[in-house]
């Protein structure tokens, strides 16, 4: 390397210039980052993993009080607030069928959390539901809506052999 391209190097005939290029190209990199990382946890909201782990009859006997641990392997925090998950005893739903709205539960990237949802049980089930919380003889299917990075999600929710 010459003298001369030396200092122009450490001494640009453009100053303002060399100082611009620079930052825009911080101001570049500093938005781009988070953006990619928020595209890339809604990529792969789908890893999100539900997983049923209690079941039992309300005291009113018409609601199925079911705890899902929801685990977030993604790079950014979920934020689930409504269900729509059926319950199944082998090949029959059990569950009535309506979107379960339940407290806002944020789950932070790499952690996993518990919730518990108040799934309405059918008309006429309510006996055989209250039996088979004993041998969880369920199956659950369906999903929660969350946001990762201001995006809705879907996190789905197929779970459970049930009884056949």
């Amino acid at each position: 390397m010459s003298a001369s391209t030396a200092r122009s190097v450490l001494r640009p005939e453009r100053p303002l210039l060399v100082f611009v290029f620079v930052l825009v190209s911080l101001v570049t990199v500093w938005l781009f980052v988070p953006t990619m990382l928020g595209h890339a946890a809604v990529m792969n909201a789908d890893n999100v993993d539900v997983t049923a782990t209690d079941a039992r009859v309300t005291d009113d006997g018409r609601t199925l009080a079911v705890a899902f641990q929801i685990h977030n392997p993604t790079h950014r925090a979920i934020s689930v607030s409504t269900a729509l998950v059926h319950v199944y005893d082998g090949d029959t739903r059990v569950s009535d069928g309506t979107t379960t709205p339940f407290q806002r539960t944020v789950v932070p990237a790499g952690e996993t959390r518990t919730v518990t949802l108040g799934i309405g049980i059918q008309d006429g089930y309510e006996e055989r539901v209250r039996q088979d919380t004993d041998d969880r003889g369920f199956r659950y299917s369906g999903k929660l809506r969350g946001t990762i990075a201001d995006r809705t999600v879907d996190v789905y929710v197929d779970s459970g052999e049930g009884k056949r």
